[in-house]
């Protein structure tokens, strides 16, 4: 589902739980929940001059998030899932409201909102505990490109300094596999030459595989070839990976 929001911006809920924002071709912000967002819109609902992102779930919760950060702003929680969340001028008054339509058809008393700044439903501890768990993981990502860029350079200043490079047909090879013993998946990283592994970063943006959005290994001892074993899954899921592989 897609929502226009401004120019250049549009909002997107996916069916695997993810909703965000994108400028361009640049994803602004995304979170993704266990349940599955049903409709999406773009509503100023807490009067402040700013639109929001509002979003509809199919466990009856109405939320509402910032359009810059992904910050939650309001929230409610209904019996029924959400089928829609419409905006229009329903009383005729000249101001557009925000309503939740549940799956019954109806719009029970609370999901419609005018925007005056009385969407003040979700608590303050309750935004603090989900939005530092967000910052959390953006932190921890940044951390983790970071610290693989200085990884890089101090590779590259190696080898300017030893005269020693790697050599520019390296390729990585990976495979897959599976034993009776283990139910996890095992890949193999390994390189077509001499070179060895340092450090390999895989990143999951979409599958939630991993406990965040990525899974570091540094081989003890660097070598052409690493195994990795990926967590146990309790559900078959199609997942894509992107890894990023240090060779020296």
């Amino acid at each position: 589902d897609l929502t226009s929001i401004q120019r250049h911006l549009f909002g997107y809920a996916l069916d695997n739980g993810t909703v965000g924002v994108y400028k361009n071709s640049h994803r602004v912000w995304r979170v993704k929940s266990k349940n599955i967002p049903t409709s999406i819109t773009a509503f100023d609902i807490n009067g402040d001059g700013e639109l929001e992102i509002v979003i509809g779930w199919n466990n009856g919760k109405v939320e509402a998030r910032s359009i810059a950060n992904g910050a939650a702003v309001y929230r409610d929680h209904f019996a029924s899932p959400i089928a829609a969340v419409l905006t229009s001028d329903y009383r005729l008054r000249g101001n557009a409201e925000v309503r939740g339509y549940l799956f019954e058809g109806n719009a029970p008393d609370g999901t419609s909102k005018d925007g005056g700044g009385a969407a003040t439903s979700l608590l303050a501890d309750e935004i603090s505990a989900e939005e530092k768990e967000v910052q959390a993981l953006i932190k921890t990502k940044a951390g983790l490109v970071g610290q693989l860029k200085a990884y890089e350079n101090a590779g590259l200043k190696t080898t300017k300094g030893t005269n020693v490079r790697v050599a520019t047909t390296t390729k990585i090879a990976i495979s897959a596999s599976t034993t009776i013993s283990h139910e996890n998946v095992e890949l193999t990283v390994s390189t077509e030459n001499e070179s060895v592994i340092k450090m390999i970063v895989i990143f999951d943006y979409d599958a939630g595989i991993f406990d965040g959005e990525s899974l570091v290994i540094r081989p003890a001892t660097p070598a052409p070839k690493a195994t990795v074993q990926l967590p146990t899954l309790k559900k078959n899921v199609a997942a894509t990976l992107h890894f990023r592989v240090l060779v020296t």
